[in-house]
């Protein structure tokens, strides 16, 4: 009987806001077996409140899963944070958030007990699009970001007297930020062990665009100083990624950027960009841009394939080792008129990435058209996230309801898929949940590293378009 050695491990939400769709939210586990090269679904057993295919099931129709550790079970501290949104018709004001944390080895909840449903924390947490962890003072907090709200909050990790983990909301400690534009929206948070570094979008319409330029704020623990506002990072930014290199080298955030809207089939955005910005930046700090478009804005006509520099930064990962050496993986994509996602995965180091400072260069003059990416198109889902696996230096990626392992190869070879797909419903392989109710992947996980989906979604409103062009029942 063969044996299977599980390397690295994904968790993933599943949304749908279909009006038959009440209850149907769903979570669930993928296992990668790097010696077989193989993904397969982790079935839950046991609680009633687990769906037919072994996810956690009886959800709000629109969950995100975020992983951390608590430190009070040191033999199994994984955990899995799932927060369940929950908006009403047509995307308009969202319900309070239900949050219920689970043991990650086996998807147990553990809070709060019993298998009850989810707890609210607060009226202003409705959308949480990331959390870190941080010890102060001898206590652990999570941190979230929550994106309608624009808000940055923090939860207590304890144990009460029979031992049972409690995660209490901390009502004295919270930050918002309100930019210049109309609408702001909190998008991401990181921490370099000391502050919080929280990421946020402004723009003059509420389901996206024009946006102005995204802001980087720097906060201490209590979430009441230290405050450093730099809006020196280009429009729509997608994530913040930490480089912690070596004991000698700077902290730094890598941070891909739409550059403005997501266009459907004429046009890309010439000022999508990667950048970065030292953790220690002072409000008049610029950041760096390493990476630029093309400038010309306009795709090829129908098939409409874009080339290397007429695609869209959507996201960046790398492992941290110190060397200029490191492997990195940058995902560009475009959509087309018929909202489908052409995406070109690049492979490459990280020293080759900064040496596009301080102005910028274009991808194609690190990667020529014909070498190091692996291309594709995807057009069932709205997801897509890049996480690094440091276990097997490799990557999982995330295409819409798809789910992959690439491995960098040797440049100038291309990424080559090591695992995958895997999938759900109408995918070709849809073995992690049903079809019904139009479901689809809606976050995801990596086991090892605190947080969330490592990339990001369509916005509201390009969602629903989308949805309707297909014939779906997109809300």
């Amino acid at each position: 009987m063969a044996v299977t050695t599980v390397t690295s491990q994904l968790a993933f939400s599943v949304y749908s806001y279909s009006s038959a769709a009440t209850g149907v939210g769903e979570a669930g586990r993928v296992d990668y077996d790097s010696d077989a090269g193989t993904l397969s679904h982790f079935v839950r057993t046991g609680p009633a409140s687990t769906t037919a295919d072994g996810n956690i099931a009886g959800l709000t129709p629109d969950p995100k899963v975020f992983w951390f550790e608590n430190d009070a079970d040191p033999a199994d501290p994984g955990r899995l944070l799932v927060a369940q949104t929950y908006y009403y018709a047509a995307y308009g004001t969202a319900n309070q958030s239900l949050f219920s944390v689970y043991r990650a080895s086996d998807l147990t909840q553990i809070w709060p007990t019993n298998d009850a449903a989810g707890v609210t924390w607060d009226t202003t947490i409705v959308n949480v699009y990331d959390i870190v962890t941080l010890k102060v003072d001898n206590i652990e907090y999570i941190y979230g970001i929550d994106y309608d709200n624009h808000k940055v909050f923090r939860v207590k990790i304890d144990t009460d007297m029979k031992g049972n983990e409690i995660y209490t909301f901390d009502s004295t400690a919270s930050y918002s930020y309100t930019g210049g534009s109309t609408f702001t929206f909190g998008q991401d948070i990181e921490t370099d062990g000391v502050d919080l570094f929280a990421l946020f979008l402004n723009t003059n319409g509420q389901y996206g665009g024009p946006y102005a330029a995204s802001t980087i704020v720097r906060l201490s623990p209590d979430l009441s100083t230290t405050v450093v506002v730099n809006s020196s990072l280009k429009e729509n930014a997608m994530g913040l990624t930490l480089w912690t290199g070596d004991t000698t080298q700077a902290k730094y955030f890598y941070i891909p950027a739409i550059g403005g809207e997501q266009h459907y089939g004429e046009y890309y955005n010439t000022g999508s960009v990667i950048q970065r910005i030292a953790a220690n930046f002072e409000a008049n700090t610029t950041a760096d841009t390493l990476l630029i478009n093309g400038s010309s804005g306009v795709l090829p006509p129908d098939p409409q394939v874009p080339d290397n520099d007429s695609t869209d930064y959507y996201g960046i990962a790398f492992e941290t080792n110190g060397s200029a050496s490191a492997k990195a993986f940058i995902l560009k994509g475009v959509y087309t008129s018929s909202f489908e996602f052409r995406w070109r995965l690049f492979g490459t180091t990280i020293g080759a990435i900064n040496a596009g400072a301080p102005g910028g260069v274009l991808i194609s003059s690190l990667v020529p058209a014909s070498a190091t990416v692996a291309t594709g198109t995807f057009s069932s889902g709205y997801l897509w996230a890049l996480f690094y696996n440091a276990a097997d230096d490799n990557v999982w990626f995330v295409q819409g309801n798809e789910i992959l392992i690439y491995d960098r190869g040797t440049p100038p070879a291309p990424p080559v898929m090591v695992a995958g797909p895997i999938g759900m419903g109408n995918t070709p392989a849809s073995n992690l949940a049903p079809s019904g109710y139009n479901l689809n992947m809606g976050g995801a996980a990596i086991y090892g590293i605190v947080g969330a989906i490592g990339g990001g979604h369509q916005t509201k409103a390009a969602r629903q378009a989308a949805a309707a062009a297909k014939g779906e029942e997109e809300k």
